[in-house]
């Protein structure tokens, strides 16, 4: 029998969870992974705010359609204990970002963010320009950038925090050029009825630049397992022996980066039968160049279903059962190979199915494969064997009948039963 969940009207946790191992959060949605097998047994969760209203209430690891950069308390019940944990939900993306009174060495940026307590937000400002790798913070949603160098361009990545810093949301970011010095000693020469010659004095400063790196292509996805993956890439271009690649990994509950110093890596920590966006840049001098991104999007495989059973078994038919619990299960469909006589491939939205049309009194094997992605992607499969049960036989007779001896003779549908 299922624990119940009740969630107490008070905006403190009393008890801190000690079975939670860690904890996954995106704007509108917290999930919690366990211990172990024991701690997910029964379990249920629910969130309030801080005056202690119910906000959500899940029999799974996760709750969801919660606010961005909100204090959560997530109360845990389960039939080893009961506890509460405070999260926040990430902040969401700022956006409407503006450079304002740019100069040759200054510029102001401005954002919005629309989060019901963006108010309560401070944001990290990355700036990204040549030779200039810094940071600034701001409690507003502005800020003055000083110390720029003229004619150049920069990129800023805004990245709202809430919590002290502590929970940050995904960057949004704006490229913006500061002004070039202006020139100075205008001379000119040379003049004629159709032309002239202009010249002027710079400041004359030694600058050393590279081009973008090409883009990647024959991106290939290889080695695809329920929880990872490798990729694969080609660049040709004549530098590209000192390039390094950032491959950004987007997809439900995950999006960071890992680098390369080869056209190959190996990803893990992945969800089974998800849908994952990958984004290669090839990047050189340091990384301080990036060239545009080429793109690939992959579905995991389905993990193997489990606890199959076969019921209702008569001599030509048969229900088949079964269990997968990956997050994603819901959009699965499921290819049922039937071996034995004839073999042939059914197909079931559900984790159930009937099959009909079998031969009395024989041995048959059912894999069963969980499908994705428009069946495009297919998991490994688990297998049953079973047996139909014979079909009964029939024109029973009685012959040379003696006072201690009969002799019986009976008749089978089908070969499979003649040894009957």
């Amino acid at each position: 029998m299922k624990s119940n969940v009740k969630v107490k009207a008070t905006a403190a946790c009393d008890t801190e969870c000690s079975l939670l191992n860690d904890v996954t959060v995106t704007e509108t949605t917290i999930r919690l992974q366990f211990n172990n097998s024991s701690t997910r047994m029964n379990a249920r969760m629910s969130a309030t705010f801080q005056n202690g209203s119910t906000v959500g209430d899940s029999g799974n690891n996760s709750i969801s359609g919660l606010y961005p950069g909100l204090q959560y308390i997530i109360h845990f019940n389960n039939t080893i204990e009961a506890c509460c944990k405070y999260i926040f939900t990430k902040p969401g993306p700022v956006h409407s970002i503006h450079a304002e009174n740019i100069t040759n060495t200054t510029l102001n940026l401005s954002w919005k963010n629309d989060d019901i307590n963006a108010s309560n937000y401070t944001y990290r400002i990355d700036i990204d320009g040549l030779g200039d790798l810094r940071n600034k913070s701001s409690n507003k949603w502005s800020v003055p950038i000083s110390n720029l160098q003229p004619g150049m361009s920069y990129r800023f990545k805004i990245y709202p925090q809430v919590d002290g810093g502590k929970t940050e949301g995904n960057p949004s970011e704006a490229v913006v050029y500061t002004k070039p010095n202006p020139v100075s000693s205008i001379h000119a020469n040379n003049p004629n009825s159709t032309s002239i010659i202009l010249t002027w004095n710079r400041d004359t400063k030694e600058i050393s630049l590279r081009t973008k790196p090409s883009p990647v292509y024959d991106i290939k996805a290889e080695n695809i397992t329920n929880a990872s993956l490798d990729l694969t890439w080609k660049n040709n271009d004549t530098n590209s022996s000192n390039y390094t690649y950032r491959i950004s990994i987007d997809g439900p509950g995950r999006s960071d980066n890992i680098t390369s110093n080869t056209t190959y890596v190996s990803i893990s920590d992945l969800e089974p039968g998800t849908s994952y966006k990958f984004e290669i840049y090839a990047q050189v001098d340091g990384n301080q160049i990036e060239g545009d991104p080429n793109e690939i999007n992959v579905y995991t495989k389905p993990s193997p279903v489990y606890d199959i059973k076969a019921e209702k078994i008569t001599n030509t038919s048969l229900d088949l059962t079964w269990n997968n619990n990956d997050t994603n299960s819901s959009n699965y469909t499921y290819r049922i190979y039937i071996d034995g006589p004839g073999g042939f491939n059914k197909t079931s939205n559900t984790t159930h199915v009937s099959i009909s049309d079998l031969e009395p009194g024989t041995s048959y094997k059912f894999e069963i494969y969980a499908q994705v992605d428009g069946n495009q992607t297919e998991g490994d499969p688990q297998r049953i064997k079973v047996h139909t049960r014979p079909s009964p036989v029939y024109d029973i007779e009685f012959e040379n009948v003696t006072t201690t001896t009969l002799d019986i003779k009976f008749k089978c549908l089908y070969k499979a039963q003649s040894s009957l």
